[in-house]
């Protein structure tokens, strides 16, 4: 079973998306939090989740934030992390910052993309 973390402030994006991946049926466990801080929060006292699904766009400690967290932690620098956008227009903003998730998904989630994207990673990690 393919455990997410999907860390979503806006409550609507959170729901479309938990319902999503609730269709693929047992394939996927996802866990939600609001925050960069309950992300973090949530890594400390969990397993390392497979993926992370992470809104860029959070008050407090944001997406690249977390994102940096988790790549400077080596429990954590292995995990599949995608970026979630509102637009397509935001990811060269984005890159531009040096943000470098292992993909960039645009809103709502498409869970068998996230699932595609996942699989591709796996596959270079294991290249490596």
């Amino acid at each position: 079973m393919l455990n997410i973390l999907l860390v979503e402030d806006n409550w609507a994006d959170a729901y479309i998306t938990q319902e999503s991946f609730a269709a693929l049926g047992e394939q996927c466990r996802l866990h939600c939090v609001d925050s960069g801080e309950a992300a973090l929060a949530f890594l400390e006292r969990n397993d390392r989740p497979d993926v992370v699904l992470l809104d860029l766009n959070l008050p407090g400690m944001n997406g690249f934030d977390v994102l940096e967290h988790l790549r400077s932690h080596p429990t954590f620098q292995d995990t599949v992390a995608i970026a979630l956008l509102g637009s397509s227009n935001e990811m060269a903003w984005w890159r531009d910052q040096g943000m470098r998730p292992d993909a960039f998904l645009t809103k709502p989630v498409d869970p068998v993309e996230a699932l595609a994207v996942w699989r591709q990673a796996q596959g270079q990690a294991n290249d490596d």
